[in-house]
This record gives C-alpha cells, structure tokens and sequence, in this order.
C-alpha cells in the first residue's frame, strides 16, 4: 500500500498558568512547546523553527516591565485568551509559519515542508505542527496516472514525518497531552483491494507505531481502535488507555476518501472545532492524573502519620523531657502533613470540577462540530469520540469519588491527632513544670536547710570553745589561786620539807629569805594538780547537764511525735462494737 499527499500532524497543549497559584504567574516551563519547536529546528536543521519563539505575540509583565511574556494573562481582563493566534498579532504578518526541510540522505527523494500554529487556549499553550511531503511524483520508472500535484509514498516513509519519534508522548513531553492526525489518500494496489478501511488504517497505524520505544502487538493496536465517519470519510482513533499525558499515545487516522472530503478539509471550518475538541480531552486527562498524584501524596502522608503515632506509642515511656520533646516534633511535623493533606484534598475536589467542566466543554464542541456538517454530511458518525465522556464519567469522576471518600474522614482524624498531641504536650508540660518547681524548692530548703544546721553547728562550736574556754580560764584561774595562797602560807615548802626541826623564833630578828626554784617549781606543780581536778570537774559538769538537756528535747520529740494526726487514728468501729458487746 501507498499513501497519496500524507500528511501528520501534531495537536500538543502545555500549561501556560496553575489557575490555583494565581491567573497572572505563568508557570516555571511555559515555554517548553517553543523550546521543543527549537529543538525540531535543530534536527531538522531549520532556522524558522529555532527563532520561532522570537516572533511570538508578548505582553509585558506588570510585575517586571522590562520582562516579556508570550501570550497574555488567563485571566477575565484578557478576553482574546480563549483563542489567540500568536502569531497574527505581530505586525500583520500571517498566522502560520511556513519552512522547508533541506534534504539529506536518510529522507525520501520528496522534500518535506511543513506549517505551524502557535496558539493560547485559555490558560494553555497549544501548538500545530504539520509536516508533508513536497508535490511531485516519485521517479520509479512506472507510469503513473494520478495527478501531478499528488504526491505517492510507500508506507514506510511517513516515519519520516515524525522523525525520530520526536512527537510521541515520550519525547516531546507536553504537559497537558497531544494528539497526533494523519490524513492521507490512499493509493490502493492489487494485492490491497481485499483489506477493509479497518486493516489499512491498523498498517498506518502499526507504521507509526513501530517508533516507539515501548514495543505494542497488533492485537492491542486493533483492540485500541475506534471507527467512525468524518466528511463523508473514514476516520480511525487509537488511543492506548494510558491516562498519564506523558504517556498517553492517541492518534487518528483520516482518510481521504472523497473530493468533498480534501476540499472541506482545505477550507478548515472544523480546525477551531476540533482543537478545542482535543484541548479539552487533554485537560480531562491531566486533570485525573493530577489527582492520582493527590490521592499518593494523600496516602503517604496518612500512613505516615500512622507510622508516628505508632512509634510515639511504643516510647511513651521514655523520659519526660525526651517524650515532651518527641511530642513537640510530632506535632510540628504532623501540623505540617495536615496542611499539605488538606491542600491535596482541596486539590482533588479542584480536578473533580475541572473534569466536569471539560466534559461539558467538550459536549459543546462535539456538538457544533456535528451541526457545522451535518446538512452536507448526514451520514457523519463522530460517536467514536463519544468514548471520552463515557470513560470519564464511568471511570475518572468516579474514580477521584472513591478518593475523596476514602481521605475525607481521615481531615478529622488529623484534627484529632494534633488537638491530642496538644493537650498531651500541656499535660506533661504541666506536670513537668510542677515537678521542676518542686524540684527547686526541695532544692531551696536543703539549701537552707544546711545553711541553718551550718549556723547551728557554727553557734555550737562557738559555744564550746567560749565553754571550753570557760573551763579553761576557771581551772586556771583557780589553780594561779591555789599557787599563790600556797606560796604565802607556805613560801618554802621544799625547805619545810628538807628541815623539819627547823621552826622561825618569835624572838629571832625577822629577816627576808630568798626562794629556791624548787619552791617556785613545788608551787607551780599544786596550781597545776588543782587546775587539773578543776578543769576535770567542771568538764564532767557541763557534759552531765548537756546531757540532761539532750534526754530533755529528745521526750519532747517524743512527746509531738505521739500527739500527731497519723498516730491518733480513730477506732475501727468493728472493734468499738466488739468492745461494746464484750463489756455488756
């Protein structure tokens, strides 16, 4: 099989501004539909295609004058958003990009020339990039009965209008999705005439396909595909069932099957139709695997939660200041995953109403589309694209209704753990606070405590020595006293004692005799024994009195100890009625 004028072209959207951060932020890789047309141009060694961005439409950025934006703001002041052309609005010039690829030897001997669209849809980029080959015949020698502005290809060649596989999904990587279209006449030979519309379309289909990295059977391809009537033309769907925009392949195969087909086709009526058409079903896509996204994020930050109060659970009994602190963690930790839980949830019930308006959005379009052909065309059927509706709200709305009732309980179990946590946290704190001052009075009164057994210890040393002090001067006193009454009742003692007979005349002339030492010394040794039994008396004195006065405080002791409340418990009045009884 041969194809007659093919021609593919690519449907991306990409995010322009996050409506939930503000209509006015553009979003952190806006640009990355013009920086993949750049990266295009550079294989294809086009210089259109790399300064495509350069010549797009741009507003200023209120924020930053001096910073330029390509497209306008998404918001109600800006009411060409819904549809605007990027590039008619500089300078007049016309809307499509025409460029030429030079030829190379791994091309077909046609050239290839292609267009593209640039365009801000809403809060969306979204760009149309076709490639075609050249008019011309191809020079095989045959004779060959189609006119000269068709161009004939074999199948194979129109991989080499998406080269590279750059418009899959995987490597053009628009944020909102993409849809490729291939429309071509059919060039049928004799070993074709035998296949349906259905097994030509499945042999594109399977040729496009072969680009992929990830390998897929044909029965998945034929299983995946949808059939229906555009134009008075077959019109084929694929669609490989992947929500993922980054993984989502959908591709339609148009075939030109009649000349009012090629001729409606050319004046386009449907183009604006059918890419809000796509646009929508991209945002219906996006929209659920976001809340894919929300419902993991949601789901890990509930068994994380889990996770902490078990683990809380299990070192409750650790000590006061480390579980406080653990606490005080936890909650920081688990106020936070509450906010980042509830935003996922908001954001859920967020893409819950983006599907619903898409899916009306859709409705319209796919309406008009319909009603704009429908008297030329009644035979039309464009239910294939119907498909879309059912599986979303079959399968997504309810999908994402499953989400929201499985998390929304688990807001109040949040609410719950924090307001525990809290109250747990004043507790301890409280009684740690409690213990802490006791801590510091038990502290304060040892404190004073010592210093008063210091005052009294000190008093009582001071006591004793004025005591010992006492009975030191009074047994000295007393033996000096002793000494002296001696030495003049008895000035020479040791001469007494040496000379007994010896006695003073009264009638003797009185004269003055001199003391020996050993006198001196004799009187020294009876002040000392007198200072001795002295001072062992009045020791022994004061040692019994402060004795008596001990035995004195100790039965007061006694005394108090023995009036306290703990000791004069009442009666059990089981044994004031026994005693009663027994002494009746």
């Amino acid at each position: 099989m041969k194809l007659i004028n093919p021609k593919l072209t690519l449907y991306a959207f990409h995010l322009r501004n996050d409506l939930s951060e503000g209509s006015k932020k553009m979003v952190e890789n806006a640009d990355h539909l013009w920086n993949q047309c750049k990266k295009l141009g550079e294989k294809l060694q086009v210089p259109e295609l790399q300064d495509l961005k350069a010549k797009l439409f741009k507003t200023k950025n209120k924020r930053n004058e001096d910073n330029l934006e390509v497209g306008v703001p998404a918001s109600p002041d800006y009411p060409e958003k819904d549809y605007l052309e990027l590039l008619g609005n500089t300078n007049g010039t016309e809307k499509l990009l025409h460029f030429s690829v030079p030829k190379t030897n791994s091309q077909t001997k046609h050239q290839i020339t292609g267009e593209v669209y640039p365009l801000q849809l809403n809060d969306s980029f979204a760009i149309d990039i076709t490639l075609r080959f050249c008019h011309g015949n191809i020079d095989d020698g045959e004779n060959n009965e189609s006119d000269d502005r068709d161009t004939i290809v074999d199948l194979q060649d129109i991989a080499k209008l998406n080269p590279d596989g750059f418009f899959f999904p995987e490597n053009f990587q628009a944020s909102l999705g993409q849809t490729l279209v291939l429309f071509t006449k059919l060039h049928i030979e004799e070993n074709d005439k035998e296949k349906t519309d259905t097994d030509l379309a499945l042999e594109c289909l399977e040729c496009l396909l072969s680009q992929q990295k990830k390998s897929i059977s044909k029965k998945q391809i034929q299983k995946s595909l949808n059939f229906g009537t555009f134009l008075g033309s077959p019109i084929f769907e694929y669609d490989n069932g992947i929500e993922e925009p980054g993984e989502n392949v959908h591709i339609i195969i148009w075939f030109n099957a009649l000349p009012r087909t090629e001729t409606e086709e050319a004046e386009g009526k449907y183009y604006q139709l059918l890419i809000n058409l796509l646009h929508c079903r991209s945002r219906i896509y996006f929209a659920f695997s976001e809340s894919i996204y929300c419902a993991v994020s949601a789901r890990e930050l509930y068994r994380n939660l889990k996770e902490k109060v078990e683990f809380f659970e299990k070192h409750s009994q650790d000590e006061t200041d480390k579980k406080l602190q653990g606490l005080k963690d936890l909650l920081i930790e688990t106020s936070k995953n509450n906010f980042d839980y509830t935003r996922h949830l908001r954001d859920l019930e967020i893409h819950h109403a983006t599907i619903l308006t898409n899916i009306r959005n859709y409705e319209y379009f796919l309406r008009k589309l319909k009603e704009t052909y429908y008297p030329e065309n009644p035979d039309d059927d464009l239910g294939f694209l119907r498909q879309v509706l059912i599986h979303s709200r079959q399968n997504l709305l309810t999908q994402i209704k499953v989400y929201q009732d499985y998390f929304n309980p688990s807001k109040n179990l949040y609410r719950e753990t924090i307001d525990t946590i809290k109250a747990l946290i004043a507790i301890i704190q409280t009684e740690s606070d409690r213990a802490h001052q006791k801590e510091l009075w038990e502290h304060d009164h040892h404190f004073h405590e010592e210093l008063r057994e210091r005052d009294r210890k000190f008093h009582e040393e001071a006591r004793e020595r004025d005591r010992n002090e006492d009975i030191l001067l009074g047994s000295l006193g007393l033996g000096l006293g002793v000494s002296g009454v001696t030495s003049e009742v008895i000035p020479q003692p040791i001469s007494i004692i040496l000379s007994p007979d010896s006695t003073p005349s009264n009638n003797s002339q009185t004269k003055i005799t001199p003391y020996l030492p050993f006198d001196i010394l004799a009187h020294l040794i009876l002040g000392t024994i007198f200072f001795a039994i002295a001072y062992f008396l009045f020791t022994c004195l004061f040692f019994i009195r402060r004795k008596s006065k001990n035995q004195q405080n100790q039965e007061g002791k006694n005394k108090n100890n023995s009036s306290s409340p703990t000791d004069s418990n009442p009666p059990n009045s089981s044994e004031t009625t026994k005693t009663t009884t027994n002494s009746d």
